[in-house]
């Protein structure tokens, strides 16, 4: 107990000591004080799991105790009371013994054998008697005596662990009032933080979104902000902003949506089709894992399920959409099948190795579905991420 009273000392200075004036200009002093608080936060929230874990024991206990106490009363009540009714009876006993020893015995000389026989009989009963009820006497006593002691036992013990409970429910409600200090802090140096960086951000001459005009994007890497330290933000993968967006496609696949209306969302004045499957798509190059392929040419429907272009662990009606994509995108770019494709990122990565049984069935489940406009499969471009920005088809055509 000394060493948790201690270290919860040694918390409360180190953060009296945390909360030294704090120099605005500096983000990194901010930082390193909020995690320093975060670090005291923590610490205190261990170590006061195990006391209200102590507490909610002794409550346990307390409660055992008081209930053994009220019965104990209760029987001790009782004893008291049958050792009342014992005494008046002994002597009652008692009385009438003497009374009859006094009185009655000095006349057996006037009495015939036969009466002074009987009167022998009624003292030596009386005398019997009496010893019983002493007897009982005293195992009720010793029965009062044996409750009594275990009430002051169990009163004392009573008394000490509600003691213990109080002081333990003490020490916590002063490491929960720490912790509500650390939090506060911890808001507070956070507010101030986001202020800073706002104020940076403001004047710093860069933009916050790379997105600057239809003609592309240019890259805030390399240049400098003005200030130090700095932080840089970055889309995942190659933001193409057109077609399918693979990481949106799985995120509204879980939000329940269909491939039509996950397609729908990302190409416009788009049909979906039954456009068959006997064409043949001829796969030319090598592809990203030193896979070869001399123009050979496979079954449209086939050569998708080598296709490696999303993690097939993502939701069915995800990779249907990226399914009809693909066979669109890979019937445009070959003409129906009369120009080859490379197997790699320039067209599509297809291996050797048939894909996962779960982007097989997705390729299956659309089998010939393709999206056209006028007739004619589109280019249906996708990739990874968009960056945050998408372009409509219409501003940019299918060419």
């Amino acid at each position: 107990m000394r060493k948790l009273l201690a270290f919860l000392l040694v918390l409360c200075l180190s953060f009296f000591l945390a909360t030294n004036v704090v120099r605005g200009d500096e983000l990194e002093d901010l930082q390193k004080e909020i995690n320093n608080l975060q670090k005291q936060l923590e610490a205190s929230k261990n170590a006061t799991t195990p006391l209200e874990s102590e507490v909610k024991k002794l409550e346990g206990e307390l409660s055992g105790i008081s209930g053994r106490l009220d019965k104990i009363s209760s029987d001790l009540t009782q004893s008291e009371k049958e050792l009342r009714q014992q005494r008046e009876i002994l002597a009652s006993t008692v009385r009438n013994f003497y009374i009859r020893s006094f009185v009655d015995i000095p006349l057996l000389i006037i009495f015939a054998a036969k009466d002074a026989s009987e009167t022998l009989k009624l003292i030596a009963f009386q005398q019997t008697s009496s010893k019983t009820d002493k007897n009982i006497i005293r195992g009720i006593s010793e029965r009062v005596a044996k409750l009594a002691d275990d009430k002051k036992r169990l009163a004392a013990l009573r008394d000490q662990t509600s003691k213990q409970s109080q002081f333990l429910k003490g020490e916590i409600a002063s490491a929960k009032s720490f912790q509500s200090e650390v939090q506060g802090k911890i808001s507070a140096l956070s507010a101030r933080q986001q202020e800073l960086l706002a104020a940076k951000f403001a004047s710093a001459p860069v933009p916050l979104l790379a997105y600057t005009s239809l003609g592309g994007c240019s890259s805030d890497i390399g240049k400098s902000s003005g200030f130090s330290p700095r932080y840089g933000f970055f889309s995942l993968g190659v933001p193409n902003k057109t077609g399918l967006n693979q990481y949106g496609a799985k995120g509204r696949a879980e939000a329940g949506q269909s491939y039509e209306q996950i397609l729908q969302a990302y190409y416009n004045n788009i049909q979906i089709a039954d456009y068959g499957t006997g064409f043949n798509i001829t796969v030319n190059g090598t592809n990203e894992y030193g896979q070869s392929f001399n123009n050979e040419s496979i079954n449209i429907e086939e050569y998708l399920k080598h296709l490696y272009e999303m993690p097939t662990s993502w939701d069915s009606k995800a990779l249907q959409a990226q399914a009809i994509a693909a066979r669109s995108y890979a019937l445009a770019r070959t003409n129906n099948g009369q120009n080859s494709i490379p197997p790699n990122q320039s067209g599509q990565v297809v291996k050797k190795e048939l894909n996962s049984q779960a982007w097989i069935a997705a390729v299956e489940a659309t089998s010939g579905k393709v999206m056209v406009q006028n007739g004619s499969p589109i280019s249906a471009w996708y990739s990874s991420t968009h960056g945050g920005v998408v372009l409509k088809s219409g501003q940019i055509g299918w060419n």
